[in-house]
């Protein structure tokens, strides 16, 4: 167990870690999106950016086994019962194994079935976003079992491992893509070579944890117990899997289905800018995670006071650092935009921009006492919250988008 007094300066540290990394992705994205955007088309660009926030959503089919993971092995780590950690991490390999081979087929049978009567694709489009789709769902076993050991990294504190193997990715995708379009290749080799990332990615992952945490057994085994235990708590994160991405990405699929795959793109990179602020909640709610599970076991007045502590002092963090660039953003969103890839694009997307850096903003804040509720064993009281918010969320955007356009879905979703 790490002693309380090293608690604070690790924090930090992995924090300072996570905030370094997504920099140099975000860096990477700015230069490299404006060739991917021309080299592909709006079309083909937009159907991408809907492919990979459908990639992000079957997150769900995880069904909280891996933030369930995160707070079982932070507990049994903290007291240091590697037996129980390995129990857990067995149980967890195998679930996602079923989870995402059972998810990927049913993905690949039936999705390329939906795309056509969801999307407004050309005819010579549908094939390629067809066999796109299928690729992207082979993936999906990779992805879900990455997701469970980046939460075990995570949940010892390795988080320096987390963000060389996951910047490491973060940059190769995107400069791969770059290369692709230059070569004249299109929509499906650029899927293929995320596949493959994602995959080699995933790989990654299994040796490090094996060389940082050698008494860790990676070989999956389903423990009845252990599944019940991760099941009940996982049943609520599902319920905010299923819910919180389709809140992110169900705009992109509306605006497609309403308008066109055309204005998902003037939508998505907007989208994309402001969902960079999000990047500096994320790389502070990543590591309170794995801190509030620990907290979860200490029954004092005293624990409960240091959790309480640590939650506003970083929610008045977050304020005080995104405040002033969504100000900036907002003021100068059609100069970024029309500098960065032209003035089409500062004409369509500006006020789209300016709603989604002020709901970024809430969202970033809003993500610290989400984090903190999950941690200390509580994910149905943020199932119950997103179980309300969807539905008045969905009725916005079926009446914002075909009056207000593209700006409509930033509304509702604002």
């Amino acid at each position: 167990m790490i002693p309380r007094r090293h608690v604070a300066s690790l924090l930090v540290r992995n924090v300072a870690l996570n905030l370094g990394a997504q920099a140099v992705l975000i860096l990477v994205y700015f230069a490299t999106t404006p060739w991917v955007v021309r080299g592909l088309g709006a079309e083909s660009y937009g159907v991408l950016a809907m492919l990979i926030a459908v990639l992000g959503y079957l997150g769900f089919f995880d069904f909280g086994v891996s933030q369930a993971t995160v707070k079982l092995v932070s507990h049994d780590l903290a007291r240091g019962d590697h037996d129980a950690v390995s129990r857990v991490v067995r149980t967890s390999m195998m679930s996602n194994l079923m989870f995402g081979i059972t998810g990927g087929l049913l993905i690949a049978l039936l999705g390329p079935r939906l795309l056509g009567p969801v999307l407004h694709l050309s005819a010579s489009m549908r094939a390629p976003a067809s066999l796109s789709l299928v690729m992207l769902a082979a993936a999906l076993p990779f992805v879900l079992v990455q997701g469970t050991l980046q939460g075990l990294l995570g949940a010892d504190q390795r988080f320096l491992e987390i963000n060389l193997l996951t910047g490491a990715a973060g940059v190769a995708q995107p400069l791969g893509a770059v290369i692709l379009v230059r070569q004249g290749h299109g929509l499906v080799a650029v899927v293929a070579y995320f596949v493959c990332i994602r995959v080699l990615s995933a790989l990654a992952f299994a040796l490090v944890l094996r060389r940082v945490l050698p008494r860790l057994s990676l070989m999956p085994r389903l423990d009845a117990e252990i599944f019940g235990r991760q099941i009940r708590f996982g049943g609520w994160v599902l319920i905010s899997y299923l819910v919180g991405p389709l809140m992110v990405s169900a705009d992109r699929l509306l605006i497609g289905w309403l308008l066109s795959a055309a204005a998902v793109t003037y939508y998505a990179v907007p989208n994309d800018i402001a969902g960079r602020l999000l990047i500096v909640s994320g790389s502070l709610t990543s590591v309170l995670f794995p801190a509030f599970s620990v907290r979860s076991g200490e029954r004092s007045t005293e624990g409960g006071v240091r959790a309480l502590g640590l939650m506003l002092r970083s929610a008045k963090l977050l304020f005080t650092v995104l405040t002033p660039l969504v100000v900036v953003l907002c003021a100068f969103a059609g100069d970024v935009l029309g500098l960065w890839l032209g003035p089409v694009f500062a004409r369509e997307s500006t006020a789209t921009l300016r709603w989604l850096a002020i709901g970024a903003l809430l969202n970033a804040i809003a993500s610290v006492p989400f984090t903190a509720i999950w941690g200390l064993g509580r994910p149905d009281l943020t199932a119950k919250f997103h179980m309300v918010e969807l539905p008045l969320y969905l009725v916005s955007c079926y009446f914002l988008i075909p009056r207000f356009g593209i700006e409509g879905a930033a509304m509702a979703w604002v």
